[in-house]
């Protein structure tokens, strides 16, 4: 199956937010910078907004249009493993916040 042009974008759109994400997160564990492990973090929050947009547009698009079945699972499929690359990236997020003011070395 083949998602429309728009669906393409939209999930092109998404991609690119959470991309952004993880070089955050990379940047972060870098660094072990707990201001870059925040902004990787208010991106993550952008990213779920954004997909909560583009599924609530594609089930409206659902709704309103004669459109193919396979097409919508694939998009919602994608969708969602998009969401769980957010979740997992903010999760690393936070616990390299909180560990980057731990002193590892006093044991």
């Amino acid at each position: 199956q083949k998602l429309t042009k728009k669906s393409e974008k939209d999930l092109r759109t998404l991609f690119n937010r959470i991309s952004d994400m993880a070089a955050e997160v990379i940047e972060a564990l870098d660094g072990a910078s707990a201001a870059r492990a925040q902004t990787a973090r208010k991106l993550g929050g952008e990213a779920r907004k954004l997909a909560d947009k583009l599924e609530n547009n594609h089930l409206e698009t659902l709704r309103k249009e004669d459109y193919n079945a396979p097409n919508g699972v694939i998009f919602m499929s994608l969708l969602g493993i998009l969401r769980q690359v957010t979740e997992r990236l903010d999760n690393i997020a936070v616990r390299t916040g909180m560990l980057v003011d731990y002193d590892l070395t006093n044991k």
